[in-house]
């Protein structure tokens, strides 16, 4: 349902970086489908921590050669920037995309991500992380409940405070460059790679 939003706020980061962009936490496909469909000259790499709906992937993404097959990368292993990087020859993905991730994934999960990310992102790419977020210690009430029903449940799990990823991605190369608002109390952080 929110996937329509999204593409049109990333296709317009993605727009000039050139042809290859990493999905992490692609789930069943539902955004990657979708997004393969807007323009044939992005090449998207699905994929999860999980290969339980790689099945799903592939029967949406059956007739789209712009979509690779899918691959298991798992933030919480420290071999995932080579598992990666390895998808693409060693070179450096021109982005990287992640919807609702960060707050039902570990805070671990998070801190490797954007410390990892510079290393597979190529000089000037762009790391673009979708969900609900606190912004210096303020957010929607709605998600505040949603962050402590996480927490209930799995004390790993919340809604993560936007200056806390900034400060891990900056000590790795990362600068956090727009944070856009979206519909349902959402946003999307653009970080890009900087130069080593």
């Amino acid at each position: 349902r929110n996937k329509e939003a999204i593409w049109k706020t990333i296709s317009k980061k993605f727009a000039s970086l050139g042809a290859n962009i990493l999905e992490l936490g692609s789930g069943t496909g539902q955004h990657i489908s979708y997004f393969a469909q807007q323009r044939d000259d992005l090449t998207w790499q699905p994929s999860d921590y999980l290969d339980n709906y790689f099945w799903a992937i592939k029967e949406r993404t059956k007739n789209m050669k712009n979509v690779k097959e899918p691959a298991k990368i798992d933030l919480m292993k420290k071999s995932w920037t080579k598992d990666a990087t390895a998808l693409i020859d060693g070179k450096g993905f021109d982005g990287i995309y992640l919807c609702n991730v960060c707050h039902i994934a570990p805070w671990e999960a998070t801190i490797s991500l954007v410390t990892g990310a510079s290393t597979v992102l190529r000089e000037g790419g762009l790391l673009c992380i979708y969900g609900p977020f606190i912004i210096d210690g303020k957010s929607a009430a709605s998600n505040f409940r949603f962050s402590k029903m996480l927490s209930a449940e799995n004390p790993s799990r919340g809604v993560r405070e936007v200056r806390d990823i900034e400060k891990h991605g900056e000590k790795a190369g990362l600068k956090l460059t727009e944070i856009i608002d979206m519909p349902t109390n959402n946003n999307i952080l653009v970080f890009e790679r900087c130069k080593k």
